[in-house]
């Protein structure tokens, strides 16, 4: 079991309130929100492993949320996509597993390419999404079909229940496949899976006692009440900056961090 320590003063629970509605705002805004709220769960001083958990756990509720808004667009629940679901939480069983067997110090010597890693994902979503498209060639025009995304959803969801970040990008890139021309329905089916392998791990971290109940429950509430901010601001914020923003932030944590843990 990880240590998880349950020291609180007002200025930690006040960051985690303001991180939490940051995520959430981030995250209906543009998405990538652990780029800003996994750090700063790392400045609060908990272990990078145990910010992992929290951060994951923390940031569940809003992915079914998102999930259950536009559920009316989600494909066929036919064997096919039962086998791609199937896939996905074992994926992230397995990752979740992985990361509570991963030693506190070579999960710090990962953190800044996990992060680097993330924010290129974020930065380029766009390309990515084309990339996988393009190589699907004739497999993207059969809507709903997702025999040939499964291979490829087990090691992304293994990420996904890993560490999480920007992984979004890369099931949006997988999903879309199957949904040709229908960002829409791709994009709900990737909050469904999102969310799934989120309480897949969830469930893995509950059951290990892994779980930091305080900073996380903080967290969640805020990243909540986050997600109705972002809702009213996404009609006036510009995208396009908000992403840039994010990416330099991704960028900037990631060189602090490697400094921090590689030097």
């Amino acid at each position: 079991m990880l240590s998880q320590g349950s020291g609180m003063d007002l200025p930690h629970i006040l960051q985690l309130i303001a991180t939490g509605i940051a995520g959430g705002t981030i995250s209906s805004l543009v998405g990538g929100a652990a780029l800003v709220t996994y750090p700063v769960l790392l400045a609060t001083g908990m272990p990078p492993v145990i910010a992992t958990v929290c951060n994951l756990v923390a940031l569940s509720p809003g992915n079914l949320l998102a999930a259950l808004y536009d559920r009316t667009q989600l494909p066929p629940l036919n064997r096919s996509f039962i086998g791609l679901l199937a896939a996905s939480l074992i994926g992230a069983l397995a990752g979740a597993l992985v990361l509570l067997r991963t030693s506190e110090r070579l999960f710090e010597l990962l953190v800044p390419i996990l992060l680097g890693f993330a924010t290129i994902l974020f930065a380029y979503a766009g390309r990515i999404n084309t990339i996988m498209r393009a190589r699907a060639g004739d497999k993207a025009k059969s809507s709903h079909r997702w025999e040939h995304s499964i291979g490829v959803i087990l090691p992304v969801s293994f990420y996904g229940g890993y560490f999480g970040a920007g992984v979004g990008v890369l099931l949006l890139g997988v999903l879309s496949i199957g949904t040709p021309g229908d960002y829409r329905a791709a994009n709900v089916t990737k909050n469904l899976v999102t969310s799934l392998n989120s309480l897949t791990a969830a469930a893995v971290f509950i059951v290990q006692g892994a779980v930091p109940w305080t900073p996380t429950l903080i967290v969640m509430a805020g990243a909540l009440a986050g997600a109705l901010i972002g809702t009213r601001l996404a009609q006036i914020a510009p995208h396009a900056l908000m992403r840039v923003v994010v990416v330099v932030v991704g960028a900037v944590l990631t060189v602090a961090f490697a400094w921090r843990y590689w030097f």
